[in-house]
């Protein structure tokens, strides 16, 4: 689901998603396989209807990859999922994908998943 680093947004509307890497460690895996299912879901429903979804990264990318791929598309909207805004030791990242979102994607609303 990462995106491959260039920007190939065709919709009227992109949305960028941050949300939390999930493996055997952190999730049980039939939660973490369904929740892949479920965003690829949403992801083709998305693009049914227009709308570019993109997950671009969680805790494990760096802010550094974020920024570069805010900074490359012009993104009309970012999620921030659950897994990145609950966890105390994600703070210091989602505080950083706050600030990355308002100063390289400034037009970009900001969401937040439940």
């Amino acid at each position: 689901m990462h995106g491959a680093g260039s920007c190939e947004l065709t919709s009227q509307l992109s949305i960028a998603l941050i949300g939390a890497h999930w493996d055997d460690e952190v999730m049980p895996k039939a939660r973490s396989d369904a929740i892949t299912v479920l965003l690829q879901d949403v992801i083709s429903q998305c693009a049914e209807s227009g709308v570019t979804l993109e997950f671009v990264g969680d805790p494990t990318v760096g802010i550094e990859d974020i920024k570069a791929r805010f900074t490359r598309c012009r993104w009309g909207g970012v999620v921030v999922g659950f897994g990145v805004r609950s966890p105390v030791e994600f703070t210091n990242f989602f505080e950083e994908v706050v600030n990355v979102a308002r100063e390289h994607a400034p037009q970009a609303k900001l969401m937040f998943r439940v």
